[in-house]
């Protein structure tokens, strides 16, 4: 097993290093799907995703898709404008913000009606899904948009997916791991060297289980070399760095027990 992993690491970090990526690779293509909370202010995002969903509408914007908001269910309240009609001197009619009013919206959980086109998103094909829930971590489906395809979100334990592509399951694997096994690990933005082991740790893992990682090999560089700036490195560095780390994180997924060992934390 461990010869598969250096193996695996080897072969990209020479991919990397020899520049004999294809230019050419486009970047991937992902089913991303847009809710409309995805257009709301920073603040009333914010107040969503801390309410625990990331799809809340109003009753008429779920009516607008055949969902309809659960008899009993709590909304959760947004800021809006609240904007009053008056006539200037010259009886024209303005528009003035007087304030802002609570406005209740619901979570996707909340209601019933007909199933939305990114729920009907499948997980991935992929061997390591099963052992990723036998680690006690919880595998969903989400909604994207431009900005994400996933997410691994440390609090409760989730692995959101916003593609069916097993790199970025692969990718979302590799972080969870590694904070569970650097536990002093503050649960904060893209911090560029967890970006780095995940990304290289997520190539690496989908190669060893038997997974054609080729064809993205060159969105991964371009992907490591970004955050690689940001260490004032080179993407070969980069990796270097990490390489233990990475090594140690692959270990302990392909050769830990089935059993929850995230529950303790």
């Amino acid at each position: 097993m461990i010869n598969r992993i250096k193996q695996a690491l080897d072969t990209i970090l020479e991919a990397f290093k020899d520049g004999i990526v294809p230019a050419t690779i486009a970047l991937m293509q992902y089913p991303v799907f847009d809710v409309p909370m995805n257009k709301w202010s920073f603040l009333n995002q914010l107040i969503c995703y801390l309410n625990g969903s990331s799809d809340f509408r109003g009753y008429l914007q779920w009516k607008d898709v055949n969902r309809f908001v659960k008899k009993g269910s709590k909304g959760v309240f947004i800021l809006v404008p609240w904007i009053k009609k008056e006539k200037d001197d010259n009886d024209e009619e303005n528009q003035k913000l007087v304030g802002f009013l609570g406005k209740p919206v619901f979570a996707y959980e909340n209601t019933d009606g007909e199933e939305l086109e990114y729920k009907k998103l499948s997980l991935p094909d992929f061997p390591l899904i099963e052992k990723a829930r036998s680690l006690g971590l919880n595998v969903t489906v989400i909604s994207g948009n431009k900005e994400f395809l996933g997410y691994y979100r440390h609090s409760d334990k989730v692995i959101a997916l916003a593609s069916p592509e097993e790199c970025v399951f692969a990718h979302e694997l590799i972080h969870a791991v590694d904070y569970r096994l650097h536990p002093e690990m503050k649960p904060s933005g893209q911090d560029p060297i967890k970006e780095v082991v995940a990304e290289l740790g997520a190539t690496a893992l989908c190669q060893i289980v038997g997974k054609d990682g080729t064809k993205f090999l060159g969105n991964s560089y371009r992907y490591i070399d970004s955050y690689a700036k940001d260490l004032k490195v080179d993407a070969h560095t980069a990796c270097l760095k990490v390489l233990n780390r990475v090594e140690k994180i692959l270990k302990f997924i392909l050769e830990t027990e089935v059993k929850s060992v995230f529950t303790d934390n």
